[in-house]
């Protein structure tokens, strides 16, 4: 009726075509002033001429009028010209039902008719006859799919267009004498026809889509004016007759009330079941606030249960996701964007439908939270009577979601956590602690939850991007002047950008937006170059990002941008305006200050980011939309967070995988010769040294000299020192090949390890009881050789008082030596000697074993007036960590990344640099060891010179036989092998050390390298060196090859000779003391 009535209630306005006009320039005596506008959410370019204001065409110099603003019908002054989709309506609609966009012909519902409007009617006092006159007008149709009054009649009403007649059909459903629709859109749950028509009797439980009147009687129009036999369920019971008859007024008995948009507020509509449960009509409804579409049977059209006003009832499809509430714990109003353009219901979310046209409803973050309880949620659309997985979310969250409340029984979830961290779980999920962000909101994060992106938590998302060591990138332009933009040159870091020549040339384009709205200007864009048209992307983000590989300013880079469609950005309400695509779509524009700018990026979710959120390593749509075809990052194979490509191999951790350094098959020992090595190695290295410690060990009982006793403990102590680094070798191939490619995953578990600690206690320790045995055993031999005569064997055995200091040299060597390999391992000093902690890898907030620097980083961001001290202890660090979290299962526990933990092979750390807490320690038993390294080689020096060079002295060298120089040739080699293996296996381990402790050099990767070719020289070559029980057995069997070719006839005389021979010289007490 009100519309009806406001379609000639314009019909006495009437403006001529002369009042529309076009031109091109300034025209004599006219003036123009035009500027963009913004109208009712719509770019418009307002002009004023000579103090009248009109509205301009796009592309286009005609101007227009709206003279006539009514909520169903606008007239204008002019058509616009080369406007397919009829912008020109865009703004100018007043209702709110007819505000709304789409794609197609008609952008805002409408289009612009150029027709001869009935404006006038008149009647015949005798003959009570009426009859109108026709004039022409520009008006706009529409509102609901196409057009009122003149779709699909056969005619092309319109002069300007023949959207009026397009996409018509032959079978046809008649909506009344001047409106069509296709029979196929019959009872198809939308409005096609203007009032509903199509709809009417698609229910078989309710007569609820309106009314025909008797066919004696016709549609009250206007004032005692009869038209159509049809009335629309709105206007049913409304307490105004509107069939002659007044059969809609008929049977209006009931309380259950509402307001009608038809009656404007003024009076209230009675519902029956001829208005109850219509498919609504967005212009007209039945009831403001839907009240209209509870109660009805049909399950398809009805998929919700809940209780309003305290009773259970049924809640139909068309009421969902309004503004309004219908349900008492407003459960109609639970809805959100799945993806562009689709609002569902919660309920519709993870249920194996797919409601969306790209299915996003069931790729949801609220799908991971799917617990193995399930129930029949109180929304069944289509889905009736099934069991469903119920997402934790909405468990104990205070709305009933499943028919059986299931969701909200405590008494069906477990309960974890304590005080404000109670939250429930699924009954077979194991409890665990919580993160808590704040002690004053009383909220925490789960332990999944952390560093994913949502941003649930402040505190949260600061630690994450400190411990993922994220750089400070430079995602927005620095100089911009309106429509001017500079860019820089980018390069992956500060050496190579001095490297590169002066950067010579510039290049400016003119940036345009895949969507160059209407009321945008372009942007001129200035870029420095190191070549003529050539820059690099790798390293650019956010805004210098898209100008740059939008304007092909990066050779095989493509564009990111897509066009921004009117049902996209979601998520921005305000500072936003329509405007129209030179593609002939609605777009959208931001609004700075009172500047229209073409900066969004549409996500696949239906939001959108602006230029500056796009590829700047976050994820800023929430669906990773944004970062998705950018190639300046890396994506992290576990969590899928970003980081730079200068991050890759890069010696540190940003991945919670590992996944940015772990890019190869990567194991403890990498090289394959070192592995063949340390097999060989070891294996030489232990049995030589068992045997030899288990001989010495034997030829203890029947030594009386103490002199000789202690050379054998020494002797024995140096076996047992190689032998244990033998072992370890052995144990680093079996460990090399039992991580084999997975240790870089797991390199942390390794390093933190007990077992780690125990290889590395053991290689320590028996490097230190070698080397040191060697010292004594070196000292001792110098002082036997000292001696004019030799001690008599005796044949009593050794007092105590002989014993007792030999014991305690050797207790002294074996202690010392434990002691360098085990402080380091003491709680006590563990400020000196650890190097991180290694949390669970279910705490995201941490990436491998983050240092104390990390560590106080990490506490400043969460404690608000910490400054930490870098001297801050280790056991105050561990507490504060631990008060960031829960502590009702056990609370945090890191696992120390001990002294030995600095690399794979856990070897003793020796390269350190003035920052390691541990670099005194290291470079004072690294000292120590040089020292030793000089008394070695000092004391076999002097014995070589005391042993030689008297016998060189005699005149008479015939008298020197030929086995004193034999032996004078043994000693001299036997002396400088013992100096070249000292010199060969700490001289290199002493220069690298300190040139590592300089920071020339970065030594680390040289840990496999010392620890299985250096170090362990001397375990091999000791037992040739220090026992002749081997040279013996190999001069015994070369002598018999020899025999055996019958080259000599007799080795025993030969030996017997020069053991007889010997005499008590220098050089043979020389070679008695070795």
């Amino acid at each position: 009726m009100v519309t009806i009535a406001l379609f000639f209630s314009f019909v006495g306005l009437m403006l001529s075509s002369e009042d529309s006009f076009s031109f091109k320039g300034q025209a004599s005596g006219i003036t123009k002033n035009c500027s963009i506008v913004e109208v009712r959410s719509y770019l418009k370019e307002q002009c004023d001429v000579n103090g009248t204001t009109y509205f301009k065409c796009t592309d286009s110099d005609i101007l227009y009028q709206v003279p006539l603003e009514q909520c169903d019908f606008q007239e204008y002054t002019a058509i616009c010209e080369n406007d397919p989709g009829f912008y020109q309506v865009c703004g100018h609609v007043t209702c709110p039902q007819y505000q709304y966009q789409r794609d197609g012909p008609m952008l805002c519902g409408s289009f612009m008719c150029h027709y001869y409007l009935e404006h006038t009617w008149h009647q015949n006092d005798s003959t009570g006859e009426w009859w109108q006159t026709k004039d022409p007008k520009f008006v706009n149709q529409g509102g609901n799919e196409m057009t009122y009054f003149f779709q699909c009649n056969g005619n092309e009403s319109c002069k300007n267009t023949d959207v009026d007649e397009r996409y018509c059909e032959e079978e046809m459903f008649v909506c009344n004498n001047e409106e069509y629709v296709n029979k196929t859109n019959k009872c198809d749950g939308e409005c096609r026809c203007y009032l509903c028509q199509d709809e009417i009797g698609c229910n078989k439980d309710y007569d609820n889509f309106g009314m025909y009147c008797n066919n004696t009687f016709h549609l009250r129009i206007g004032f005692n004016v009869w038209r159509t036999p049809y009335v629309p369920p709105s206007v049913i019971c409304d307490g105004y007759v509107d069939c002659r008859d007044g059969s809609d007024e008929v049977d209006c008995i009931g309380t259950d009330t509402c307001i009608s948009t038809e009656n404007l507020g003024s009076k209230n509509l009675t519902l029956t079941k001829r208005n109850r449960c219509s498919v609504p009509n967005e212009l007209y409804l039945v009831c403001q606030n839907y009240r209209d579409q509870l109660n009805c049977s049909h399950v398809l059209d009805s998929p919700l249960l809940c209780k309003v006003n305290g009773y259970m009832t049924t809640v139909s499809r068309y009421a969902l996701c309004k503004d309004t509430s219908l349900c008492d714990n407003e459960l109609d109003k639970k809805c959100d964007a799945a993806e562009g353009g689709c609002i569902i219901h919660k309920h519709q979310f993870c249920d194996g439908h797919r409601d969306c046209p790209e299915g996003k409803d069931e790729e949801n973050s609220i799908c991971e939270t799917l617990t193995k309880q399930t129930c029949k949620r109180k929304f069944s659309f289509e889905r009736p009577g099934k069991d469903l997985e119920i997402p934790l979310t909405w468990v104990g969250d205070g709305v009933e979601d499943c028919l059986d409340g299931k969701d909200e029984d405590h008494d069906s979830w477990k309960v974890c956590g304590e005080g404000w961290s109670s939250r429930f779980q699924d009954p077979d999920s194991v409890c665990s602690d919580v993160f808590l962000c704040s002690n004053i909101t009383k909220d925490f994060e789960e332990y999944k939850h952390l560093c994913d992106g949502s941003g649930s938590c402040e505190k949260e998302a600061r630690i994450c991007k400190i411990s993922r060591n994220l750089p400070r990138i430079q995602s927005r332009v620095i100089v911009r002047n309106k429509d001017r933009v500079h860019l820089g040159y980018y390069l992956p870091g500060l050496e190579d950008l001095e490297k590169k020549p002066a950067l010579k040339f510039h290049s400016t384009f003119q940036f345009v937006s895949p969507d160059d709205p209407f009321g945008v200007e372009s942007t001129e864009l200035t870029v420095a170059m190191s070549s003529f048209s050539h820059t690099d992307c790798d390293y650019a983000y956010g805004e210098y990002y898209v100008y740059l590989t939008c304007t092909d300013s990066c050779p095989g880079v493509s564009c990111v941008l897509n066009p921004v469609k009117h049902d996209s950005c979601h998520n921005l309400k305000h500072n936003r305006a329509f405007s129209l695509s030179k593609n002939n779509y609605l777009t959208v524009v931001s609004k700075i200050r009172d500047n229209y700018v073409s900066n969004l990026f549409p996500c696949n979710n239906g939001y959108c980011v602006t230029y500056d959120k796009i590829c700047n390593l976050v994820d800023d749509c929430g669906d990773g939309s944004d970062e998705a075809e950018c190639i300046n990052h890396f994506t992290c194979e576990t969590s899928g967070h970003m980081i730079p490509l200068s991050g890759i191999n890069d010696g540190h951790f940003d991945c919670v995988d590992f996944s940015d350094e772990c890019t190869g098959n990567e194991m403890i020992v990498k090289e394959l010769h070192l592995t063949v090595f340390s097999w060989i190695i070891g294996i030489l290295a232990f049995f030589l040294n068992s045997i030899t410690f288990f001989k010495s060990l034997s030829q203890l009982k029947g030594i009386n000299c103490p002199s000789k006793l202690l050379n054998k403990l020494m002797i024995l102590s140096i076996s047992l020192g190689d032998l244990m680094v033998g072992a370890y070798l052995i144990v680093l191939a079996m460990i090399n090949i039992l991580y084999k490619d997975t240790y870089c995953q797991e390199r942390f578990e390794w390093l933190t390890s007990g077992y780690c600690a125990a290889m590395g206690v053991v290689s320590s320790t028996g490097s230190q009881i070698s080397l040191f045995a060697m010292v004594v055993l070196s000292l001792n031999r110098l002082l036997m050789m000292n001696r004019t005569v030799p001690r008599s064997r005796g044949t009593g055995r050794m007092s105590p008082l002989q014993i007792v200091p030999i014991a305690a040299v050797v207790m002294l060597v074996i202690s010392i030596s434990l002691a360098v390999s085990y402080i380091p391992m003491m709680t006590i000093v563990e400020d000196f000697f650890v190097n991180g902690l290694l949390y669970d890898k279910t705490i995201k907030l941490f990436i491998g074993a983050p240092t104390k620097q990390e560590h106080i980083a990490i506490l400043e961001k969460y404690y608000s007036k910490f400054r930490g001290d870098p001297d801050l202890s280790w056991s105050t660090v561990r507490r504060l960590v631990r008060n960031m979290f829960s502590q009702s299962y056990g609370g945090v526990q890191g696992v120390r990344l001990h002294f030995y933990g600095n690399d794979g092979v856990c070897l003793f750390k020796y390269f350190v640099t003035p920052d390691d807490p541990q670099a005194f320690y290291s470079l004072a038993v690294l000292l120590i060891n040089f020292i030793s390294f000089l008394i070695i080689t000092s004391c076999y020096g002097i014995i070589y010179f005391k042993s030689v060079r008297p016998a060189r002295k005699m005149t008479n060298t015939s008298a020197r036989s030929t086995k004193a120089k034999k032996r004078e040739s043994v000693l001299q080699r036997k002396l400088a092998l013992i100096i070249l293996t000292d010199f060969f296996c700490w001289i290199p381990f002493v220069i690298i050390s300190g040139l590592h402790y300089m920071q020339v050099v970065d030594a680390t990767p040289w840990y496999a390298t010392f620890s299985i070719l250096l170090l362990p020289i001397n375990s091999v070559i000791n037992p040739l060196l220090y026992n002749t029980y081997f040279t013996d057995k190999l001069v015994t069997i070369r002598n018999m090859t020899v025999a055996k070719m019958g080259l000599i006839t007799s080795v025993t005389s030969s030996n017997n000779t020069t053991i007889a021979t010997r005499k008590n010289t220098t050089a043979g007490r020389a070679e008695q003391s070795l």
